[in-house]
């Protein structure tokens, strides 16, 4: 497939040397044959043992009553492996045509106009939290300029034959907020023409290049808005998403921020730019140097090229002083600023700094306060350079932030200001370290060491190793030597330590779930599908055996069916348990909120739901219950289960919820940096805080500082002991993993076929009945007749 046949938007891959015919993407790969794959090989090995049980006929290690012999055994597996082969066919054939049905135009109208909306919301609160507006909007010039210099940037942009623009700047110039008012412009143009595409602003200091721009882009669309890019229950919006980006042309992409990507990242990210948005249009904000360094020929890569320039003396005069008052604290400092006679080294270095916008805007809001004089900005001897300057205009706006001039600090509690600044120096040098522009409450634990994220499942094991251990044949022995909880604790400590210091725990990227009320339409779809209805019935019927069980006080028919219950449920999750939907109007506390209620809720479920994460602490998790039932079934413990031991259970399975939770990893990694002086205690007021002063802004669930510029700063000027990852420790953590993952097969296996205690004695026989009759008659014989006496 040549270049300019190649789908706009596909996922970017290189290959090189020799002739390369059809070049097909690892996503789809991973898709089409490697899960299959996977399923083909377990169904292989079963059906492969059903073949050994019936050549072999081996004796099976199954206690009298519950073995059903080889031959009947063996015939099972071979009939479950063809049940499962034609469900898998149904199933592949089912969901090609349910993907057909939500690419029908109708259903991508709905999701275009959906997030047209939900972004038209998002860009007007960012507009607001920029402080856009006040006191009023403050026009950036740039070359070339159109004919008109009042044009706004919007119809500009239209008037491009191609629309493909470049953005250039300086640090400060306004490039993020052009991005945005170009963005909220062509939103409103969509009221006249709905045909057109939807502006989407993308922070590219989020792209990590793992991903092609098109698939990393509907991961975030799909995170943001799942329930926009769900338009028919079921659709996965990832795919929604990847399908609106790469197949409609109905985004536009507005890429912010290039020059905020890793240097060792800018080239390869800029040739996947060129290749996924060849013949597309869109628009890439950036610095000059940083994009100059890697931009291609214009034959190769078509754009338009505006570079923003400083902010005019009147400009300036009229942001800072909108009255024009003679009163104002600006006036004598404004006076000298347009006095061209005026050349002193102090005045060119103010006048200089306040032609660019991010300048004036800290400028204003530092020295707006009474008390606050900017005449100290001409001091002669204060600056002895313009960066100097700078950094004296963040350093006092963050003091005036955080003084008492604000009402916000006696709302929120207050924050000294240098504790504040070393609480968010933190958090910018983790933020820098990780190339990471949003602060995520459920990104915190990031950089945890590992002996801390021990703490995330350990209450869990430690139940479970004490459920084993109040059975009474925990105390027995098994193939090991040793006493099967002292086995399965060992397992657990090997599992444990393996997941906790393997580093894939760092590329684990976790999301905060929801509750949702189940939709109507889809509960009747599922109702009328014979899936949906037998597990309805099964849900019924174990629910009706479950409670005449409890009223009989039959815990172990309660505790199996429990357990049963909850593997039903599994296809009913999905209407209730979700993704947090990340919309403007969502704030960080209320994600925390709805994903601490999933956790307390459903959480009990979590180790028997159907998804990847944490798959490595499920397991072990899943043996003590699972022995436990089997022992209770098979009469191999002398140990009568009560309520209390399925409490147990219950709750070791509701902290593994908490441990393996957004909400549980970020409140671990809150206590452990509040309690190492990295972080106050009372982390989502703080934030909130600081929200409010406008350090940082939010968007969604997140938070993001109100200027790159000033990150930068407080990471510069932090002090404390800045985030360290652990080492690694690849080879260690794996063996132990395995080494855990062979004790518990082994654990299980030999447990599973422990023999019952013998049964107590209830009297002492009669001695003469210890004999067999051969014994006695020796004993008892006469010289007549022999007889047998009664002892």
């Amino acid at each position: 497939m040549s270049e300019r046949s190649r789908p706009p938007g596909d996922t970017h891959n290189t290959a090189r040397g020799g002739q390369q015919g059809l070049l097909i993407q690892a996503r789809d790969i991973m898709n089409l044959y490697v899960q299959p794959h996977v399923a083909v090989g377990v169904r292989g090995l079963i059906a492969g043992f059903g073949l050994y049980l019936l050549a072999v006929r081996p004796e099976l290690p199954l206690p009298q009553g519950y073995d059903p012999g080889p031959v009947r055994l063996g015939w099972l597996l071979l009939a479950l492996t063809l049940a499962s082969s034609v469900a898998a066919q149904a199933l592949t054939a089912r969901r090609r045509r349910h993907d057909r049905a939500w690419t029908a135009p109708e259903h991508v109208e709905r999701v275009v106009d959906g997030l047209a909306e939900a972004l038209r919301r998002q860009y007007t609160r960012d507009e607001r939290l920029l402080h856009i507006a006040e006191p009023h909007i403050i026009e950036v010039p740039w070359t070339p300029r159109p004919e008109r210099p009042d044009t706004p940037v919007s119809a500009y942009f239209e008037s491009l034959p191609d629309r493909r623009l470049v953005v250039i700047g300086c640090a400060g110039a306004g490039k993020t907020v052009l991005a945005l008012r170009l963005a909220t412009e062509l939103l409103a143009g969509r009221d006249h023409s709905p045909e057109r595409p939807i502006p989407l602003v993308v922070p590219l200091a989020a792209w990590h290049l793992d991903k092609g721009l098109a698939d990393w882009v509907a991961q975030r669309l799909a995170a943001d808005f799942p329930r926009v890019c769900a338009p028919v229950p079921g659709a996965r919006p990832y795919d929604v998403a990847l399908h609106l980006l790469r197949a409609t042309g109905r985004v536009l992409l507005i890429l912010d921020g290039f020059d905020e990507l890793p240097p060792a990242r800018r080239k390869e990210a800029l040739r996947q730019i060129v290749e996924t948005l060849r013949g597309r249009p869109f628009v890439l904000t950036t610095r000059a140097d940083d994009y100059l360094e890697h931009a291609p020929d214009q034959s190769v890569f078509a754009r338009t090229e505006i570079t923003l320039q400083g902010l005019t003396d009147d400009a300036v005069s009229g942001y800072l002083n909108p009255s024009g008052s003679d009163r104002s604290p600006w006036a004598p400092v404004l006076a000298r600023l347009r006095d061209t006679d005026d050349i002193a080294a102090e005045t060119e270095r103010l006048r200089e700094a306040l032609r660019v916008p991010l300048m004036a805007g800290l400028a204003r809001v530092t020295y707006g306060w009474d008390g606050n004089d900017p005449g100290e900005l001409l001091s002669p001897d204060a600056f002895n350079e313009r960066g100097a300057l700078e950094r004296h205009l963040y350093d006092v706006f963050l003091d005036t932030a955080y003084s008492a001039s604000h009402d916000v600090r006696a709302e929120h509690g207050g924050w000294r200001p240098e504790e504040a600044r070393r609480w968010m120096g933190f958090l910018a040098v983790r933020l820098k370290a990780a190339h990471e522009p949003d602060l995520a409450w459920w990104r915190l634990q990031k950089e945890m060491p590992w002996p801390v994220r021990l703490l995330y499942v350990a209450p869990a094991y430690l139940l479970s190793v004490l459920l084993l251990a109040r059975a009474d044949i925990a105390t027995g022995q098994w193939g090991g030597g040793m006493p099967v909880w002292l086995a399965y604790a060992l397992a657990c400590s090997l599992t444990l330590y393996g997941s906790a210091a393997h580093p894939e725990n760092e590329r684990v990227r976790l999301t905060p779930w929801m509750l949702g009320r189940p939709d109507g339409a889809r509960v009747r779809k599922a109702l009328r599908s014979g899936k949906g209805r037998l597990v309805a019935l099964g849900l019924a019927l174990t629910t009706a055996i479950i409670i005449t069980s409890a009223l009989h006080h039959q815990w172990q028919v309660v505790g199996f069916y429990t357990v049963t219950f909850a593997a039903l449920l599994q296809p009913v999750l999905p209407l209730v348990w979700r993704f947090a939907d990340q919309a403007p109007e969502r704030t960080p506390r209320e994600t925390i909120r709805a994903d601490r209620q999933v956790v307390l809720t459903l959480g009990w479920l979590a180790p028997i739901r159907l998804t990847p994460n944490g798959l490595g602490y499920r397991y072990p998790l899943l043996l003590a219950p699972v022995l436990f039932t089997w022992w209770q079934f098979t009469g191999r413990t002398l140990h009568t289960d009560t309520p209390l031991d399925w409490a147990v259970a219950v709750a070791s399975w509701w902290l593994y919820a908490v441990g393996l939770s957004a909400w549980g990893q970020y409140e671990t990694a809150h206590v452990w940096y509040a309690a190492t002086g990295r972080l106050p205690w009372r982390l989502t007021a703080f934030l909130e805080d600081a929200h409010a002063r406008g350090v940082l802004r939010q968007s969604g669930g997140v938070y993001r500082f109100s200027h790159i510029e000033l990150r930068e700063r407080l990471a510069e000027t932090y002090d404390g002991t800045p985030p360290r990852h652990a080492p690694p420790r690849a080879p260690l953590a794996s063996l132990a993993l395995v080494l855990g993952a062979l004790l518990t097969t082994r654990v299980f296996l030999s447990a599973m076929n422990i023999h019952p205690p013998p049964d107590p004695v209830p009297h002492v026989p009669a001695a003469c009945s210890l004999l067999d009759v051969h014994e006695l008659r020796p004993l008892t014989s006469t010289d007549t007749k022999p007889t047998l006496t009664k002892s």
